[in-house]
């Protein structure tokens, strides 16, 4: 699984997109690929949690507990540069002249 796949915002080919309807805006689709992203990231990281929890009181396998977390941490670290991105665009937008 890629770390684009695993925060969960993947864009839809575009038979998916034109099967959509119309009247959504496109600040509404934005918003819910947003909350899915960060819905996922918050997955990842619970379910790393959960794991290593699991291997502390000797259950479970370490194998899956350190991929849990390496997985949690990729997750991570694509939402770091992705919120970067927005934030050095907006910056660049703002030092724009009218």
């Amino acid at each position: 699984m890629s770390p684009l796949e695993a925060v969960g915002w993947v864009p839809a080919p575009p038979a998916a997109r034109a099967a959509e309807p119309a009247a959504r805006a496109p600040s509404e689709d934005f918003s819910r690929q947003l909350d899915g992203a960060v819905g996922s990231l918050l997955a990842a990281q619970a379910d790393a949690d959960r794991q290593a929890a699991r291997v502390a009181m000797g259950g479970g396998g370490l194998h899956e507990a350190v991929l849990a977390a390496e997985k949690a941490d990729l997750s991570l670290r694509l939402a770091v540069r992705v919120r970067n991105r927005f934030v050095d665009a907006y910056q660049e937008v703002m030092r724009m002249s009218v």
